[in-house]
């Protein structure tokens, strides 16, 4: 579903764009699975990021990388050795490897002040634990745009009505963004006056128009 989400997103194929995925976790390599924009890959397309490191490279717009998360698992099994070399019952330990997808990204599009698309995976600190008692540290995923101007958040947001998950219908677009420019206009007529930096969701025309609409939310 996800893969077909975002090939689903419009893109200009002659585009470079640079982009940047940071592991921040402790414990878990990042598998990153590079596709192009026609959905094909091979063994040489595919990246590991180490914990605590950083793969940055340019991607041709269009392209698309799945990550997954590499854990180790360790399972003791007892095995019944020599009892004249004291070795009854010892107990060795089998280590394993699993997946944990986290998600796909595609950059369509290079951002306005040039920086990279990054993409930060950190480790949160409780544990999750499975149906057999394996457990695995629960890891988060984000988007970061780094431009202090908020430009890039902008753009990316506004991009979004265009080419989102559920692009916009031309009698909804023109709708939501009629709603949009009357918020942010009394944001600029009155830029102390506290009631217009609110929004009431509960309000049936923002509820109907504004939240289901990723990029209007932003």
């Amino acid at each position: 579903q996800i893969v077909t989400t975002l090939h689903s997103l419009s893109y200009t194929p002659s585009e470079m764009i640079l982009l940047e995925i940071d592991n921040a976790s402790l414990d878990y390599k990042i598998k990153v699975q590079y596709l192009d924009s026609r959905g094909n890959t091979s063994p040489s397309q595919l990246r590991t990021i180490a914990p605590l490191s950083t793969m940055v490279q340019y991607s041709q717009s269009g392209n698309m990388y799945i990550l997954t998360a590499i854990q180790q698992t360790t399972t003791a099994v007892t095995t019944h050795g020599d009892t004249e070399n004291n070795k009854e019952n010892e107990d060795h330990q089998n280590k394993m490897e699993c997946e944990i997808i986290l998600g796909a990204y595609r950059p369509i599009r290079s951002l306005p002040s040039n920086s990279p698309h990054c993409i930060l995976v950190e480790q949160k600190q409780h544990l999750v634990v499975n149906e057999d008692y394996s457990y695995f540290t629960k890891l988060l995923v984000e988007n970061m745009l780094m431009d202090d101007s908020k430009q890039d958040s902008l753009v990316v947001a506004a991009a979004n009505l265009e080419n989102g998950e559920r692009p916009l219908p031309h009698d909804q677009k023109q709708r939501t963004l009629s709603i949009l420019q009357t918020i942010l206009q009394n944001l600029i007529d009155h830029p102390n006056e506290d009631k217009y930096r609110k929004l009431r969701l509960s309000n049936r025309s923002i509820l109907q128009n504004i939240c289901p609409f990723w990029g209007a939310m932003h």
